[in-house]
């Protein structure tokens, strides 16, 4: 299994199609409480865009991008609406003693690994090389998850994140939780 930046237009292309096979509108409610889904649609133009800033990071498993960590930076609100919608939630609460908006972050834009690759605790892997990767330029990974996704709560409380605000968006309930680098 390879840990990467994503580089190519086909790993884009498989990380759109990663996203849309686990968007939650096509999953039934067991699988949903089980295994967890995705949240937010990701096509592959807005996947472009996003990596320009810069790159996501794929696990790779035999030339088939079977898992994803998305790096969305704030610069990415200008085309990514649902973000800016995001960050103008967030960016205000507090961290550390200031407004998130003070401190040097990026967004995790989305986690996903495919059925067929999960327990192999690739979520730390991607999140280790996202740390290893963006720590000279960013303090903190911040993310948000739907509390309706336990499984994924679970994976980023092992991953090292901390829970720090709940938020409320037209999309249902949220927590925000953080990785300090």
């Amino acid at each position: 299994m390879l840990i990467k930046f994503a580089e190519t237009p086909d790993e884009i292309h498989q990380i759109a199609a990663l996203n849309q096979r686990y968007q939650k509108a096509g999953l039934s409610a067991d699988y949903i409480k089980e295994q967890g889904f995705v949240s937010w649609s990701y096509p592959v133009s807005l996947l472009e865009q996003m990596h320009a800033l810069c790159p996501s990071v794929i696990a790779v498993k035999e030339g088939k991008v079977v898992a994803y960590a998305l790096v969305a930076v704030r610069e990415a609100a200008s085309f990514h609406q649902e973000l800016k919608l995001l960050l103008e939630k967030i960016e205000p609460l507090a961290l550390n003693g200031k407004a998130i908006g003070d401190h040097s972050f990026y967004m995790m834009g989305q986690l996903c690994v495919d059925e067929s690759c999960r327990g192999l605790a690739l979520p730390d892997k991607m999140y280790a090389f996202h740390q290893e990767q963006l720590k000279d330029r960013y303090d903190y990974m911040i993310t948000t998850i739907s509390l309706q996704n336990t499984r994924s709560i679970r994976v980023h409380e092992r991953s090292g994140f901390e829970t720090i605000h709940e938020i409320h968006d037209h999309f249902g309930n949220w927590v925000v939780v953080v990785k300090e680098f």
